[in-house]
């Protein structure tokens, strides 16, 4: 018996490496589409404690935009996180956070009407849970 549990265990972390390695090809495949356009931009994200926790990139004329981070705590349990522009007092929703092991992130189009990158526009990761506060942000 104990040997099934370890077995099933085993094919357990296999399946959360290759979800993650599929979630980090897909980020890095969508990083490398948008840093290849010559109007691409970067954000870091900084973690409340300031330091380095993730990178937005992301293309104007496409409107592309690829969202990254690391363990961002919870989201194994279940925790959804959810990633906003954050211009003046008008929060808009750029996309959820997908969770693939350590890794945290989102790939897409930014919302229709939505331009990304203008001074004092802020990014910003939260849980999506009434009252939380962001755990993610950068600022342009």
């Amino acid at each position: 018996v104990g040997g099934l549990v370890v077995v099933n265990d085993m094919g357990h972390q296999v399946n959360t490496a290759q979800a993650e390695v599929a979630a980090l090809a897909e980020l890095a495949s969508a990083q490398g589409h948008i840093l290849a356009r010559s109007d691409h931009a970067q954000l870091p994200l900084l973690a409340t404690d300031g330091s380095s926790a993730g990178m937005v990139v992301f293309s104007r004329s496409s409107g592309q935009v690829a969202v990254g981070s690391h363990d961002l705590v919870g989201m194994a349990g279940g925790t959804r996180y959810d990633c906003f522009l954050v211009r003046g007092s008008s929060l808009t929703l750029i996309g959820w956070m997908d969770d693939a092991g350590d890794v945290a992130s989102w790939v897409g189009q930014a919302p229709a009407g939505v331009t990304l990158g203008n001074a004092g526009d802020r990014i910003v990761v939260q849980a999506d849970v009434p009252g939380a506060a962001p755990v993610l942000s950068g600022t342009f």
